[in-house]
């Protein structure tokens, strides 16, 4: 009687091991598909939809882009990996955040929320891009630096170490953000501008051509940093104040 009572509840640890398998392998969005590459030293593999993630337009079947493995997107969320773009190393991709065009995450870079890296841009090291955050044309975030909230990172941007960019800030052209620095708020910093050290620029502020903000320094309300103008040590540029 003991012997069947065992071999019943062993039956029955089989179902339930098997049914949740089941239920994990149904609830899966996504697998790995037989297509690998090489890149940089890595196998990478095509992931192919399970079912259809109607929010961003994919469908059961789709083709998507090539990740090393499956933890480099999250099964749950309608986050998605698009054609060309890559994501590897323990790079991750979760909520409903895409990567497409030819982006690539590596490292342990993180896209979460709603954020978007497209066209050419790269996200590495321990990088982090969430909210409704766009990064893309030929732009590098890579250290520890954040993009959130809803800025916007392109054409040839670099963004590195501790440096945040949030709110809805835009950074373009060929400016960089390094070091400590933090960009909030509606600024623009834009054309060959640099903004590093522990600088703050917030507010509706704008820092373009040749400019250098660094140090402590501070630049907010609708002030203007232009030309070859070095803004520096405690510095705090506001109001209407127009600099080159």
């Amino acid at each position: 009687m003991k012997e069947d009572a065992a071999n019943i509840g062993h039956s029955l640890s089989i179902i339930s091991l098997f049914g949740s398998m089941e239920g994990y392998i149904m609830d899966k969005k996504f697998e790995l598909t037989t297509e690998t590459m090489q890149w940089f030293g890595r196998i990478l593999h095509r992931i192919k939809a399970l079912k259809g993630i109607p929010e961003i337009g994919v469908k059961r079947g789709d083709i998507g882009g090539w990740v090393e493995k499956e933890e480099n997107l999250s099964q749950k969320g309608s986050c998605w990996i698009f054609r060309n773009a890559k994501v590897y190393g323990k790079a991750k991709v979760c909520g409903n955040a895409i990567v497409y065009g030819n982006a690539e995450l590596f490292g342990f870079a993180q896209i979460y929320d709603g954020a978007e890296i497209f066209e050419n841009a790269l996200a590495y090291g321990h990088a982090k891009v969430y909210g409704h955050a766009k990064v893309y044309g030929r732009t590098e975030v890579y250290g520890n630096a954040k993009v959130y909230g809803f800025a916007e990172i392109y054409d040839m941007v670099l963004i590195r170490d501790d440096a945040e960019v949030c709110d809805n800030a835009k950074v373009y052209g060929r400016a960089w953000a390094y070091d400590n620095a933090k960009i909030s708020g509606s600024v623009k910093i834009y054309d060959s501008a640099r903004i590093c050290g522990n600088a703050r620029i917030f507010g509706n502020a704008l820092v373009y051509g040749y400019a250098d903000v660094f140090g402590d320094a501070k630049i907010f309300g609708n002030a203007h940093v232009n030309g070859e103008a070095k803004v520096y040590g405690n510095t705090e540029v506001s109001g209407d104040t127009i600099l080159s």
